[in-house]
């Protein structure tokens, strides 16, 4: 896995499959790539809570995570603009948005979307709960 020298964050999707965060970035020398952290809610996909370079999964606790991390902290943001018009043409005024998270991001600018997943993927990967969920998948509820 060939991890780059730095990266500026370009573009974040979520998805609504319980959370999966995909951030894309453009290397020092223009190459894309992508990092992403798998959803964490449902044990039935594949990988739950496992952290993605170039949709390569990355060894938990290994340099390449810690490589990563840090690409990530160093990163510098350019969000590419959206051709949509105002912000309150983004989603229907009829919409029913079920979920808080799902809210912020569609109320969110772009570079503010980069900042709270690039935060929320470094949070989550440095924590205990990663290694357990990246290790032994989502803990069955009592």
């Amino acid at each position: 896995m060939q991890i780059p020298q730095s990266i500026t964050l370009s573009k974040s999707a979520y998805r609504l499959d319980g959370g999966t965060m995909t951030l894309h970035a453009v290397t020092e020398v223009g190459t894309k790539c992508t990092i992403q952290l798998n959803q964490r809610v449902f044990d039935s996909y594949a990988d739950p809570g496992r952290l993605y370079f170039n949709e390569e999964p990355v060894e938990i606790r290994s340099d390449a995570e810690t490589q990563i991390i840090n690409l990530l902290r160093t990163a510098s943001i350019a969000a590419i603009k959206r051709q949509a018009g105002p912000p309150e043409n983004r989603i229907s005024k009829n919409a029913l948005i079920l979920g808080d998270d799902i809210k912020e991001v569609m109320g969110n600018s772009p570079e503010d979307n980069l900042r709270k997943f690039r935060d929320d993927i470094i949070a989550f990967v440095e924590s205990d709960e990663y290694v357990q969920i990246a290790k032994h998948g989502i803990p069955k509820r009592k």
